[in-house]
């Protein structure tokens, strides 16, 4: 899969499901500037402002983000968060 509007797509409708399960708040601080930049080999890469949001959504959310993500993608097995940057510095730098 490699349709970056496929991706947006998927990354709404997962956004969605993460804002009733987390709360307004919890989402707009954790969630809302978050994007998917990539899945391949059943890993999604996602694309975080910081480290300190990378790190948050690695220890609180990063299951229910994989349950809701495979709601849409069923091959995803993981999640990777990569820091800001423009998306072309962000794939090269796996």
């Amino acid at each position: 899969m490699s349709d970056p509007s496929t991706y947006d797509k998927i990354w709404q409708a997962v956004l969605g499901e993460m804002e009733l399960i987390v709360g307004r708040a919890s989402f707009t601080t954790w969630l809302s500037n978050t994007k998917i930049i990539s899945i391949e080999n059943e890993r999604a890469v996602i694309k975080v402002p910081s480290g300190f949001s990378r790190e948050w959504l690695e220890k609180k959310y990063n299951k229910q983000i994989l349950e809701s993500l495979r709601n849409f993608c069923t091959n995803v097995k993981e999640i990777q968060y990569i820091i800001g940057g423009s998306d072309k510095k962000a794939v090269d730098s796996i």
